[in-house]
């Protein structure tokens, strides 16, 4: 009786090649510290499904997270109006 094929991946078979070789030239050419190289390589770009996000300026991060931060102290604010509206409420249950 024979015994069926194993296709399992054996990570320390050095005989064993895991790329094609189109595989290992996409991969040479990905600059891993660009996410546009990276999503490009995925297959994303304008017309599909995967957009390459805009990088954004060290500024407009500032802008954005002190956007953000406003927000939240604002509602941080309007919840604690709430509990102490409510206090009396909240301490007999």
């Amino acid at each position: 009786m024979d015994l069926r094929p194993n296709h399992q991946f054996d990570p320390f078979d050095l005989d064993d090649d895991p790329f094609s070789p189109e595989e290992e030239e996409m991969f040479k050419n990905i600059d891993f510290n660009d996410p546009a190289s990276f999503f490009k390589a995925l297959g994303g770009g304008s017309g599909t499904n995967l957009p390459i996000p805009k990088q954004m300026s060290p500024e407009e991060v500032r802008g954005k997270a002190r956007a953000s931060s406003d927000a939240i102290l604002r509602q941080l604010d309007i919840l604690h109006e709430i509990v102490e509206r409510h206090e009396a409420t909240i301490q007999n249950r």
